[in-house]
């Protein structure tokens, strides 16, 4: 963390042509939705701006050289000044078409929303909300993806804070200090999916996925390592029929690598 605090290369700041080509951008994107019958999808949330529909001249660029940094850089990169002297849909809009530049969005419900909303949504049972829909605490994870992105529109009161920890830091570190556990987190570990896809613990017509699923905490290929954690979905799939009980080496192994990460 002291590196990302004496060298801020990470930080860009959006100068007032940056917010003109995205409202610009915006503009022509949603003249092409009118054009193409496409308002429905854009409110159902499963259609956002690519790079073919969301010009940004100068912006694109920096945006683009931002997608190398998140994979070979300090894997962090933080815009400031984003334009939101708008509606929350316009800002989203906006969002989505920036994101194009860096990733390709994924689904994150399974209706097909490509971006949603944090913020707590009732008192649902703890297993049956997701983590971006209640008012509690996460322990540090990463998510099945390989960039995350957050738009800040309201300032919480209190909370909200995003932790960030370097699992490449923690790697090396635990292959100096304890390589024994790290070859432990090189192997498969049962992980359940989140309860909300699952009412009542029955599977329903929203997901054919089985309850639980498996992967290492830490993986390799061609020199680059990817690490895939949430500690929380790990000890929740020990609760389902047909899943082997971790040894107690594996717990001892993720116990020290949630350590690290605190």
């Amino acid at each position: 963390m002291s590196q990302l605090e004496e060298d801020t290369s990470w930080i860009h700041v959006l100068s007032e042509p940056h917010q003109n080509e995205l409202k610009n951008a915006l503009l022509q994107f949603k003249e092409s939705v009118a054009t193409n019958g496409l308002a429905q999808k854009v409110r159902e949330g499963t259609l956002l701006p690519s790079k073919d529909n969301f010009i940004l001249p100068t912006l694109g660029p920096l945006l683009e050289q931002a997608q190398l940094d998140l994979e070979e850089g300090c894997g962090v990169v933080l815009f400031q000044n984003f334009p939101l002297d708008c509606s929350e849909d316009d800002s989203r809009l906006m969002y989505g078409g920036m994101l194009s530049y860096i990733g390709t969005p994924q689904p994150q419900t399974v209706m097909g929303e490509l971006l949603q909303p944090i913020q707590d949504e009732g008192q649902a049972n703890l297993y049956e909300r997701r983590g971006s829909k209640h008012h509690l605490g996460l322990p540090v994870h990463n998510d099945g993806c390989d960039v995350v992105g957050f738009l800040c529109r309201r300032t919480p009161l209190s909370g909200g804070e995003t932790i960030l920890a370097s699992a490449v830091a923690i790697h090396n570190e635990m292959l100096r200090t304890c390589p024994d556990q790290l070859t432990i987190l090189y192997q498969d570990f049962a992980n359940a999916w989140q309860d909300y896809m699952y009412p009542e613990g029955r599977n329903t017509e929203a997901t054919t996925l089985p309850r639980t699923w498996s992967a290492p905490v830490f993986s390799e290929r061609d020199g680059e390592i990817c690490c895939r954690y949430s500690r929380f979905y790990t000890d929740r799939a020990q609760n389902f029929p047909g899943v082997a009980q971790m040894s107690e080496s594996q717990i001892d192994a993720l116990d020290t690598f949630d350590r690290y990460i605190n």
